[in-house]
């Protein structure tokens, strides 16, 4: 296991074999886990040691089912938590199913993946962790369940104000909209940044009607709306107005496809 430490500003590299000393003083750390499978009870021991822990990145984690396992383990204090390089959304790819043995009551910042994690898994993670979640950023898993899954977990994030998805399916990207278009109040309430990054070969056909009620009932709220496709429909001149409004009064709107960006004539 390669472990990098900040302590006190200051970064120590070294490996260790089931060597874990020092891991209390452990503030941030990123693992780094050769190409085959690790147990997750091991890397839930090495976890337990670590009670000041602030933030965790997995690079490239493939992990073993370890049945029967049924101890769920606390880290009070971690705030942030990556699954992946997350130098790109799409590169959010570590198996994420170790959340299933984890409650992080603290936890602000999520990069997921939902490889190994089912959305019933994350749901029961939200519901026993309440963490204060206020930025949750999803790799491109999303296609593995509906707005219906989704909706019941965002319901557990009353203080996200940023949120961001890849490669969503278009009945998810509209009934997402559409939600929030309704519940302006009730289903997110604080979000500040929504940025959905749509990658299928299929074109994508927002409903920008709902985009509009979307971004104008949240206007007071919402300083940033991001919405890129390989392929997508134009908005019509009228929708297209309306949105260059909200960007003249201060809102950063972006709608762009490969070829075309639909609002780069409006700054």
């Amino acid at each position: 296991m390669d472990i990098r430490l900040y302590e006190s500003g200051t970064i120590h590299t070294y490996h260790t074999s089931r060597d874990y000393s020092r891991t209390s003083r452990l503030l941030w750390f990123k693992v780094l886990f050769p190409p085959v499978f690790q147990k997750i009870i091991d890397i839930l021991e090495f976890l337990s040691l670590t009670p000041n822990l602030l933030e965790c990145t997995f690079h490239d984690v493939c992990t073993t089912d370890d049945y029967g396992l049924e101890e769920i383990l606390i880290l009070p204090n971690l705030a942030c938590l990556k699954f992946g390089k997350t130098t790109g959304i799409q590169d959010l790819n570590s198996d994420a199913h170790i959340l299933r043995y984890l409650s992080l009551p603290a936890l602000e910042t999520l990069y997921l993946s939902f490889t190994k994690l089912t959305s019933s898994d994350f749901l029961s993670f939200l519901e026993r962790s309440s963490p204060p979640l206020r930025k949750l950023v999803i790799g491109d898993q999303c296609n593995q369940f509906s707005f219906i899954d989704m909706e019941k977990w965002i319901h557990r994030m009353p203080l996200l104000v940023h949120l961001e998805m890849a490669a969503p399916e278009n009945n998810l990207v509209n009934d997402l909209l559409a939600a929030l278009a309704e519940s302006p109040f009730d289903l997110i309430p604080h979000l500040q940044i929504l940025r959905i990054s749509h990658e299928p070969l299929t074109t994508l056909q927002p409903n920008y009607p709902e985009l509009h009620q979307l971004l104008s009932s949240r206007r007071a709220k919402i300083v940033e709306f991001k919405l890129v496709a390989v392929d997508m429909f134009e908005p019509d001149p009228r929708v297209r107005d309306s949105l260059r409004q909200l960007i003249a009064r201060g809102m950063k709107i972006f709608l762009r496809t490969k070829d075309e960006d639909f609002t780069a004539d409006a700054t």
